[in-house]
């Protein structure tokens, strides 16, 4: 992960970063995330009032729990613009709505909202508070939430999981490679954590889809040998599982810009590549940038990866669909609609999670421009 201006990257890292996902090759990333299961419950929006016929059907009351105080506000502060500017900008009936401070625990925070008479909480943001509070006994968790990261273990049903991270971009991405019918892909990533969490994730949805993605080949700019390293994985994964179709990264565009034209005379020379948009990091003053043509990559994504400006802007629009997304559950709850959020089309998968189709980029004559 990139560290920016310390106050806020340190920040967003607590906040926003769910730690390694499965091990890639080569690789010691720890203990094993425990298996996702699906999330099937459905979403009662019974005691809502009646939505309107774009779909805006609100809570009756609302809470949000955000770390409002301490050292993780600063990352809560643009969540909570964004929400706030969402909310008030709606004319409709807006249910009432209180913050409430996860600083002291968020169980706390949980238990007097709902003693408040809250019917929808909003949050928590940390990902230590998400996990702790999806592990409550659903007897204990009597009111659906919202939260603004993702939990270790399955989303509890009735709520709902929401968050801007390396993983999320990197489902996107998978969705997006298959959608456009590329059966088998070849994964580049390093050393680097958060491009290991991608890789983990990327694999991981494409093979849910029933499509081939290799394991990762993990790249090391400094090897003596790295042109036939990366030859020699390229002509290891299409003779062990067929022809290979498309190329996925998760580096910087240092690594990729390296990468790429070492694919001559192999058989991903002319296949299709998209990436993360951490490809957008380690170009400063390269005059090679043209060797990037043709890449897709989403536009603006992954805080984790971004300066302390930027990814308080990316933050305030993550707030502002937080709102949407409360007001609007019954809706993407069907199946049928998705958001047009600040952050992408939003839509909500079988296991309560929110999933999201970003605005793409694509590089053309070395420069990043909106992809149609």
């Amino acid at each position: 992960m990139r560290l920016v201006t310390l106050k806020m990257s340190a920040v967003i890292a607590a906040s926003l970063l769910l730690g390694a996902c499965a091990s890639t090759r080569n690789v010691n990333t720890g203990p094993k995330q425990p298996t996702v299961v699906r999330n099937t419950a459905h979403y009662d929006m019974s005691k809502r009032a009646p939505a309107d016929r774009d779909g805006y059907q609100p809570p009756n009351k609302l809470a949000v729990l955000l770390p409002l105080t301490g050292s993780a506000a600063t990352a809560a502060k643009p969540v909570r613009d964004g929400f706030l500017n969402a909310y008030y900008n709606e004319k409709r009936a807006r249910p009432p709505l209180k913050f409430y401070d996860t600083s002291k625990g968020v169980s706390v925070a949980y238990a007097k909202a709902v003693a408040e008479g809250a019917d929808f909480v909003v949050g928590p943001l940390l990902r230590d508070e998400v996990t702790s509070l999806f592990a409550k006994p659903d007897a204990e968790l009597t009111v659906p939430t919202l939260a603004l990261n993702r939990a270790q273990a399955a989303t509890p049903g009735g709520s709902v999981s929401y968050a801007l991270t390396p993983e999320d971009e990197a489902m996107a991405i998978a969705n997006a490679m298959r959608s456009a019918g590329l059966k088998h892909v070849l994964i580049f990533t390093t050393a680097d954590t958060t491009q290991r969490r991608a890789a983990d994730a990327f694999a991981a949805q494409y093979k849910l889809q029933g499509a081939m993605a290799s394991a990762p080949v993990v790249v090391n700019l400094k090897s003596e040998t790295l042109n036939a390293d990366i030859a020699g994985a390229i002509a290891a994964e299409a003779k062990t599982n067929g022809k290979i179709d498309g190329v996925f990264f998760t580096t910087r565009g240092d690594v990729v810009r390296a990468v790429v034209p070492m694919f001559a005379s192999t058989p991903v020379a002319n296949v299709p590549r998209m990436a993360t948009s951490q490809i957008q990091l380690g170009n400063s003053g390269a005059t090679d940038m043209p060797v990037l043509d043709g890449i897709r990559f989403p536009l603006d994504y992954d805080v984790e990866s971004q300066g302390a400006g930027k990814a308080a802007s990316r933050l305030r629009d993550f707030g502002n669909d937080a709102w949407l997304i409360t007001a609007y559950l019954g809706r993407i709850a069907s199946g049928e609609h998705r958001l047009n959020g600040m952050t992408g089309k939003l839509g909500l998968n079988n296991a309560g999670l929110i999933v999201r189709d970003p605005e793409w980029s694509i590089y053309r004559n070395g420069v990043p421009v909106s992809a149609p």
